[in-house]
């Protein structure tokens, strides 16, 4: 008895769960967007549009990429430039989600596929996938800007 009623609770719980996620893909075109990308769920979706919040707040997918601390740091002092590995002080959860999907499309066809793919070769994989997930950055900032596919653009073009 104690069992059934848990049940029922949860299957309420559930349908009040989906019936506020149908909302949100209602209310945040982006979400059905990125839902397109190759080895981006439902679930992907709806947590890189929390974690990135409103896409207007960056000037470029570059600010977009430095966010998520996918972009390597660089420090002048003196005349001297000293280039250094990507920043630790990021968005934690945006990197971890970016590199999940990378896991994904580091073995499909595709832009981040093939940059992962050349990269490993030449660089050590953990490397490539920050590069990989570097360029998926940049491709979701202009999906969701500009509301398009995810396709063969490089990013330094999309600058």
């Amino acid at each position: 008895d104690r069992l059934l009623r848990l049940h029922d609770a949860l299957t309420t719980e559930i349908r009040a769960l989906d019936e506020e996620v149908k909302r949100l893909r209602r209310d945040h075109p982006a979400i059905e967007r990125l839902h397109t990308i190759p080895g981006v769920g439902l679930f992907g979706a709806l947590f890189l549009v929390a974690e990135i919040g409103a896409v207007e707040r960056f000037a470029s997918s570059h600010q977009l990429a430095a966010y998520a601390g996918l972009v390597p740091s660089t420090r002048s002092s003196g005349g001297k430039i000293t280039h250094g590995g990507v920043g630790f002080a990021s968005n934690r959860w945006l990197k971890w989600i970016l590199v999940e999907i990378v896991q994904t499309l580091k073995q499909a066809p595709g832009p981040v596929g093939d940059q992962y793919r050349r990269l490993l070769r030449a660089k050590g994989k953990p490397n490539a996938t920050t590069a990989a997930a570097r360029k998926l950055c940049c491709y979701i900032y202009w999906m969701w800007k500009d509301g398009g596919e995810l396709r063969g653009v490089a990013c330094a073009t999309w600058k």
